[in-house]
């Protein structure tokens, strides 16, 4: 995540994370990861509530967050 954060520009990073957040708060009502994680159909709502650019970015963010959690 750390590296695909790096290599977007500023204002696409912002951007990112502004809709990532914006999407956790109105589409699951997760308050923290732990609770998102829980609920893998969380993560679900989150990706399609985001526009296509931010789908694909949060694709990537979903596999690192999903593959962790199994280890």
């Amino acid at each position: 995540i750390e590296k695909m954060l790096s290599e977007m520009s500023r204002e696409d990073r912002r951007r990112f994370v502004k809709n990532v957040f914006a999407a956790i708060e109105t589409q699951t009502g997760a308050k923290t990861l732990t609770e998102l994680s829980n609920d893998k159909m969380k993560l679900f709502k989150v990706w399609s509530a985001l526009d296509d650019k931010a789908k694909a970015q949060f694709r990537e963010f979903a596999i690192l967050f999903i593959s962790k959690k199994k280890k």
